[in-house]
């Protein structure tokens, strides 16, 4: 995954994502994260969509909010967590670019 570990920095939290109606459990936690298949029990929030919406969010750039409003993705939970846990997955740069 492209996570940012200077992003993350000490935070710890657990994110539900659904792509697809595929579940998925997110412990991110140490500067890492770990995903697992599976029901996101425990989660602080969960987002569901497609799996083209939920990388608009997390790594396009589209607003939690807007993406809900078109949407995109539903949110469970923490709206707050959700759009933290978007900005922890910066793309890199395009080559040539500063």
């Amino acid at each position: 995954t492209m996570l940012s570990a200077a992003r993350l920095g000490d935070a710890r939290a657990v994110v539900g994502l659904v792509a697809g109606g595929d579940p998925f459990k997110a412990t991110l936690g140490q500067g890492m994260i770990a995903i697992k298949r599976g029901p996101p029990t425990g989660a602080a929030a969960t987002l569901s969509g497609t799996p083209e919406g939920i990388a608009a969010v997390v790594y396009g750039g589209v607003p939690v909010g807007q993406a809900e409003a078109d949407g995109l993705i539903a949110v469970e939970g923490s709206r707050a967590v959700a759009a933290w846990f978007a900005t922890l997955f910066p793309l890199p740069s395009k080559a040539g670019s500063a």
